[in-house]
Parts: C-alpha cells; structure tokens; sequence
C-alpha cells in the first residue's frame, strides 16, 4: 500500500512506485472520479494515435462526399 499527504495548498505526491506502474511523468493528466467516498484517479495517458489499427482493414476508399452522406444518412 502506498501513502501520501496533502499539502496545505492541496498538493499531493504519488509515490513513485504508483507513478511506473501508471507509466506517469511529470506533465501526466489525471480524471478525478468521486465514488461511495472513495477517489479514483483515473490516467489519461492515451493519444489519439493510440487508436491506429483498432478497427479492421477494407478495402473500399471512401472520398469526402460519401463519408458525409454516409454521415448524414
């Protein structure tokens, strides 16, 4: 278990064991989620770029006019 403490001006330090697990570093986002009096502090340490490859190939190109009546249905 990991312990830490908060600073008069609310501050606190992540221990340096939680900050590699998480893969944090200094400049690292984190979403704060309250929850039955618990607080969740949730990274957000993905790019957008992250995304390339997660949906499968095709073989159809589809130009700008199409996707957006595709868009509009």
């Amino acid at each position: 278990m990991h312990y830490s403490t908060i600073t008069s001006k609310g501050q606190v330090t992540i221990p340096a064991a939680v900050r590699n697990l998480l893969h944090l570093e200094a400049g690292s986002k984190l979403e704060f989620i309250v929850h039955d009096n618990a607080l969740l502090a949730i990274p957000i340490n993905k790019s957008v770029l992250d995304l390339e490859g997660i949906l499968p190939k095709t073989d159809k190109i589809f130009s700008c006019e199409e996707i957006d009546d595709i868009i509009r249905g």
